[in-house]
């Protein structure tokens, strides 16, 4: 798998030219001990480190945001998809869901995720902690959500949820919702992960681009290395964040079936994942 994927990145091309040609992306999952890492990356030549991203998750003094900003960036701006903030509330709602292994009720499976469509809406910085606080916290929902939402039926919604917590029957719908995302609330390491805001460049555009790294540009290919200690963390912790990537890079797969952004070709990516057996079936991840 290290040769694998060391070869498809180019590590053996000697030629600058030729590798920017020639490169591949590879996206590696390593929820080991980090040996698959560590070794892939002493073997890149000097001259394509600058094309390799390390995310390491095992620096907890550093956390790394997890979030979806860069796939609605893409989505939204490029692709012209008006509606995709549905898409991702829908894709981040079932991964929260398995995740919890939580039930398909009302609360987790209607209002959850069109909180989520709406923080998505509102702010491309939100994610699941305001998607919470939509349905928690109605000083949050009635100043900072309802008056910016744009969209005409997430504003019907909205407001059909806020007549039910103005009203007091939305009582179960808020325990439901508490009680799932204690989970979340009492792992602090995962906790950390999921409150980062997304990093930006000086043009306020999405920095840890997965698609623009998966797809590779003029100046060749990226190695994307991604380490998911398997110590010294949770097991929530471990398939979180494992299912959170592994369902940004099959996202940015099937994507690249129905167009490109323009593009008159598809790219090719190679996806290794060192220990797989233990993740099967998480988040979707089979």
């Amino acid at each position: 798998s290290e040769n694998q994927a060391l070869y498809t990145f180019g590590a053996h091309i000697k030629d600058k030219e030729q590798w920017k040609r020639e490169s591949k992306s590879v996206v590696v999952f390593d929820v080991a001990d980090g040996a698959m890492i560590r070794n892939i990356y002493n073997h890149v030549p000097d001259w394509q480190k600058d094309r390799v991203i390390v995310l390491n998750h095992s620096n907890f003094k550093n956390p790394i945001a997890v979030n979806n900003a860069d796939l609605d960036e893409f989505n939204s701006e490029i692709m012209q998809d008006e509606d995709y903030s549905y898409t991702l509330a829908e894709m981040e709602a079932k991964l929260v869901l398995e995740i919890l292994n939580s039930d398909q009720t009302m609360a987790m499976d209607r209002w959850f995720t069109s909180a989520l469509q709406c923080v998505h809406s509102v702010n491309k910085e939100w994610g699941y902690i305001e998607a919470m606080r939509v349905l928690t916290d109605d000083d949050f929902r009635q100043e900072e959500v309802v008056p910016k939402l744009k969209h005409k039926r997430l504003e019907l919604e909205m407001k059909a949820y806020n007549t039910l917590a103005m009203n007091g029957s939305a009582k179960r719908i808020v325990e439901t919702i508490q009680n799932r995302f204690s989970q979340l609330e009492r792992d602090q390491k995962l906790w950390d992960c999921i409150a980062q805001k997304p990093i930006r460049n000086e043009d306020g555009k999405v920095k840890l681009n997965f698609r623009q790294m998966m797809d590779g540009d003029e100046d060749g290919a990226y190695m994307i290395l991604i380490y998911i200690p398997k110590s010294g963390v949770s097991q929530l912790f471990r398939k979180f964040i494992f299912a959170h990537y592994f369902t940004k890079v099959w996202n940015v797969l099937l994507s690249r079936e129905v167009g490109f952004g323009g593009r008159e070709y598809r790219p090719e990516t190679l996806i290794v994942v060192d220990e797989d057996s233990v993740y099967v079936g998480v988040g979707g991840a089979s």
